[in-house]
This record gives structure tokens, C-alpha cells and sequence, in this order.
């Protein structure tokens, strides 16, 4: 499925204004140290959603959008309160992410801010929709887990402990290291108390 979604980014030349990204990739804050593909600033995670701004040959500019735990500037959740990692951001670039409005988590009193920082990627690994990503992923999901135990539907555990559930399992599965992350994101989307990928595009 993975090489069907592939085929399906290269084909629609990530034309739609709002794509999600299949594996992770590199990001630029900067056009042209996009263009020259120098060191990174970041990385966007699959599975993120990203909104296209402008178009400049085979990059895109692009909004990632999300949550910053008060003083951990160099990772984008998706989520308020949620360790579901976006984007990764390269420390010389933290001062380019916008603060949009900060709040108080109730359940545990940590400060969050809503954020959002524009970039430069390729246009490969990107596709339109969501749902034939999560259909990747919840196949991988029973293909990798249901040898070994019957599938937990993925509400048995609230999004942040399945960061520990799954990374117990870890050593019993053969996913590489995109596969095992983007696995991670499904569960915690579809967990107890994020309501499911669905609701998140």
C-alpha cells in the first residue's frame, strides 16, 4: 500500500491546497537554500497536514500548523496537551514559528501555545487525502500487531500512552523507523481522547 500511496503523490503533483505528507521530510524556512537542498531547518513528520501557500517549480510553500509546549520550542504537536509530534524545528529557526494564541491546559496546568511557521518542501511524498494514509496505516497496524495478541482498538489507551504501549512492543515488530512513527500517529489520533483521524482531516 505504501509503494500505492507513493505512486498516487507522484501522479497528483501535489496540486490540491491542502496536502498530508506519507513519510517525513525536510523542510526550508528559506526559497533558495530550498532550491540549493542544504542542511534542513526541519522536519515535517508524516502524517501532518500541511496548507500550500505558493508554488515554485517542484517546491511548495507551505503553513505547518499546531502546538508548542511552553518552553520545548523545537517540536510542533498536533494536538494541545498531546504528544503527537508535526514537525521537528532546527534550533537556529525557532524564531521563525508564530505564536498565535497561548492557553493553559486544564488537566495539567502546562502552558501551551498555538503556533504555525511557514516553509519550503518538495512536493514528493505528499498526497491530498487523508484517509488513504490512515488506510495505510491502520492495515500496517493489523499486519504488524495481530500476530502476536488480538488488535486493541486504538481507544483502549489515551494518545500519550501509547507512546509507551507501543515502544514496549517495539522489539516484537518489523517496521522501520518511518513505519513504527507513522503507526504511533494513527493510534494516538484514533486514541480515548482525541476523538480519531478523522477529526483531524
Amino acid at each position: 500500500m505504501y509503494d500505492e500511496l507513493q505512486a498516487l503523490s507522484a501522479n497528483e503533483g501535489a496540486t490540491s491546497d491542502h496536502l498530508y505528507a506519507i513519510t517525513s521530510k525536510p523542510f526550508f524556512v528559506e526559497q533558495a537554500k530550498a532550491e540549493s537542498n542544504g542542511k534542513s531547518d526541519g522536519r515535517l513528520m508524516g502524517g501532518t497536514d500541511v496548507t500550500v501557500l505558493e508554488r515554485s517549480g517542484d517546491l511548495l510553500k507551505v503553513r505547518i500548523a499546531g502546538w508548542q509546549q511552553d518552553e520545548v520550542d523545537r517540536v510542533i504537536y498536533a494536538l494541545r496537551g498531546q504528544r503527537i509530534f508535526s514537525a521537528t524545528v532546527g534550533k537556529k529557526v525557532v524564531d521563525k514559528i508564530e505564536r498565535l494564541k497561548t492557553e493553559v491546559d486544564p488537566d495539567t496546568e502546562l502552558t501551551w501555545h498555538q503556533v504555525q511557521i511557514d516553509t519550503w518542501v518538495s512536493k514528493e511524498n505528499l498526497i491530498s487525502e487523508g484517509d488513504q494514509l490512515w488506510a495505510y496505516t491502520k492495515e500496517m497496524y493489523t499486519a504488524a500487531c495481530s500476530t502476536c495478541h488480538g488488535l486493541r482498538d486504538p481507544e483502549h489507551f489515551l494518545a500519550n500512552q501509547w507512546i509507551g504501549s507501543l515502544k514496549a512492543m517495539k522489539r516484537f515488530i518489523s517496521l522501520d523507523k518511518e513505519q513504527y512513527r507513522i503507526l504511533q500517529k494513527y493510534l494516538q489520533l484514533n486514541a480515548k481522547d482525541t476523538g480519531g483521524s478523522e477529526a483531524h482531516g
